[in-house]
């Protein structure tokens, strides 16, 4: 973060990691809310665009609703944008890669087409 705020960009885009049923949700929400807060002092006059988690499949939907509600949440305390990945759900089955963790190609690039359609 330290390179991001000694670049003084003027947009800062931020991405929150694939959700999981593993995350400990009140560790995470502390660890977001003091990233995007950190954030937003180094970087006062940057358009902050904070992307919300995805969901792959496997994925509990209550547990990633969740997550992204707390990340949506975040983002409107520092003034920042927020795009989510699960309204609708950007991704399908088809877009998780071999590893069945990471999205591939398509997938990134479905969230890449969210992005900018929500930035236009």
């Amino acid at each position: 973060m330290a390179k991001t705020v000694g670049l003084n960009p003027s947009v800062v885009v931020v991405a929150a990691e694939r959700a999981g049923t593993n995350v400990d949700l009140p560790e995470a929400v502390a660890t977001i809310n003091a990233a995007l807060a950190a954030l937003r002092v180094g970087v006062p006059d940057a358009t902050l665009v904070v992307v919300g988690p995805a969901a792959l499949n496997g994925m509990d939907d209550s547990r990633a609703a969740e997550l992204d509600s707390e990340v949506r949440a975040a983002a409107a305390r520092v003034g920042a944008t927020y795009v989510s990945l699960l309204e609708p759900n950007v991704l399908d089955p088809s877009m998780v890669a071999s590893d069945g963790v990471s999205v591939n190609e398509a997938g990134h690039a479905a969230i890449a087409v969210r992005v900018k359609t929500a930035l236009s």
